[in-house]
């Protein structure tokens, strides 16, 4: 998670630089703005030397994190709420409760440092540390209240939503954990800690947007929080009806349930639920790939399903608000919408076709793991990977003879449960056989190839099933 954050924050840093020396840029800096900009520069190029001292050790856990807030991240909020205050577009009162929600922010996060510190060191039980936790957390609540002191209503809403969040309630509780008996590993409050940091960062966006909104369109409403989400979800309704989970849905329910919803990115590798944790979020996938799988405590793993564009993730463990049966990890960079459980159930409740499609879906989820099961009981292994091929064609829209394996091969070897090396092997027999193999691509040698792998699964998903077009169907009409 370190490396792919230090790649984040690198091409962060690059599109900043490109802005301050492009002089054509559509943002237009001053003199006052430039020199604020080179100064946080110049403090970035110090970044690389203190990153490798924490890889290697070679600095104090005290100094990393005073280095972390004080080099690099005050200087940051400080860099963006000067530039900021130089706009005449902006609104400065409700920059100030901007710059109190950051410190919030910011004070959260060390709090994450602190406490996995503790737990790692066992300091958990001692008085100093306790002091210490108590301090952060008087901090945040300090700049909580001052936030609520400069925020407009629009704001104060904005706060409001990411606080009623039940799973922000059950993180703000965790601070207890310190004085009393409960159990909570170091790898779960790190993993707790930062789910409730990214939704302070959704809502950090959110009150980027209130900034110019009362100088450039006139005073918003009071009692309207700015759609954020819909924004995005406007222009791309259409895609949006297409995918299962909202097929037919009127516009006023798409809207209702997407009004506390979020669009995001998710990169490679990114954990969004451990088993047996809470099923807070469903998530709707619109781009790139989600790896469904459970673990052993020795560290194996059972892939379930790879799922993709249109699937939906958790959404059960939601409706039935119950703990996830299974982990949730990004395996390739995605996108999806992120909705809250509790907006989730009340929409079902509220809305008969979304509760057929969330039938639907879990009918259909059902099918396809009993299919799977069959692949991996009564399948050889080269019928395994040809079913996996042609359901990939498939699911892509594919109609040429070229197929992207859109994850690592290791990781589809898992899910078809198989070693890599039996892939691998597999893979040159297809080459035998006249498919062109390139590492994580498969050209074949005619559009019909993979047509005798087609199973039940993947024949819903074919234009050609059941019509004269099938080759299987021809087969049969010959027999």
């Amino acid at each position: 998670e370190m490396a792919t954050q230090r790649k984040q924050t690198d091409h962060a840093i690059a599109d900043l630089n490109h802005i301050i020396n492009d002089q054509h840029h559509s943002l237009r800096l001053n003199e006052a703005q430039h020199n604020i900009l080179d100064a946080l520069m110049n403090a970035l190029q110090q970044l690389p030397q203190f990153r490798s001292d924490v890889l290697h050790q070679q600095t104090s856990f005290s100094h990393a994190i005073n280095d972390y807030t004080y080099k690099y991240s005050m200087i940051i909020i400080d860099s963006m709420l000067e530039i900021a205050r130089l706009s005449p577009a902006v609104n400065p009162t409700q920059l100030g409760a901007l710059n109190k929600f950051l410190q919030w922010k910011e004070r959260t996060g060390r709090q994450r440092a602190l406490g996995v510190h503790g737990f790692h060191t066992e300091s958990a039980v001692q008085s100093e540390y306790h002091d210490r936790m108590e301090a952060l957390i008087a901090e945040q609540d300090s700049y909580y209240h001052a936030f609520l002191n400069f925020a407009s209503d629009i704001q104060k809403k904005l706060v409001s939503q990411c606080l009623e969040s039940i799973h922000t309630q059950e993180l703000d509780h965790l601070s207890d954990i310190q004085t009393s008996n409960a159990h909570i590993s170091v790898t779960d409050w790190f993993q707790l800690m930062t789910r409730k940091i990214d939704l302070m960062r959704e809502t950090e966006l959110a009150l980027l947007e209130t900034l110019v909104g009362d100088r450039l369109s006139g005073a918003a409403s009071s009692d309207t929080v700015p759609p954020r989400t819909n924004q995005t979800v406007k222009p791309n309704k259409a895609i949006l009806q297409a995918i299962p989970l909202f097929k037919s849905l009127s516009d006023s329910d798409l809207e209702s349930l997407l009004q506390k919803s979020s669009i995001r990115h998710y990169p490679r590798g990114k954990l969004l639920i451990h088993q047996g944790e809470p099923a807070m979020r469903i998530y709707v996938i619109l781009h790139g790939w989600i790896k469904i799988y459970n673990s052993t405590p020795s560290g194996d793993e059972t892939i379930l399903q790879m799922l993709s564009s249109g699937d939906t993730v958790l959404e059960t463990s939601a409706i039935l608000d119950s703990p996830a049966p299974y982990s949730v990890q990004v395996a390739e960079d995605a996108t999806m919408i992120s909705l809250p459980a509790p907006l989730l159930r009340q929409s079902v409740r509220d809305s008969q076709e979304l509760s057929y499609n969330i039938i639907n879906n879990i009918s259909l989820r059902s099918q396809q793991l009993i299919h799977q099961i069959e692949q991996s009981r009564l399948a050889s292994a080269e019928e395994r990977v040809g079913w996996f091929l042609l359901r990939l064609m498939l699911e892509n829209g594919n109609t040429d003879t070229h197929i992207n394996i859109p994850y690592e091969k290791a990781l589809a070897a898992a899910y078809l449960d198989m070693r890599p090396e039996t892939f691998s092997r597999i893979l040159k027999k297809f080459r035998q056989q006249g498919f062109d193999v390139q590492n994580d691509r498969v050209v074949l040698p005619h559009n019909h190839a993979l047509c005798h792998y087609c199973r039940q699964s993947t024949a819903m998903l074919c234009e050609h099933h059941n019509s004269p077009e099938c080759p299987l169907n021809q087969q049969e009409m010959t027999v």
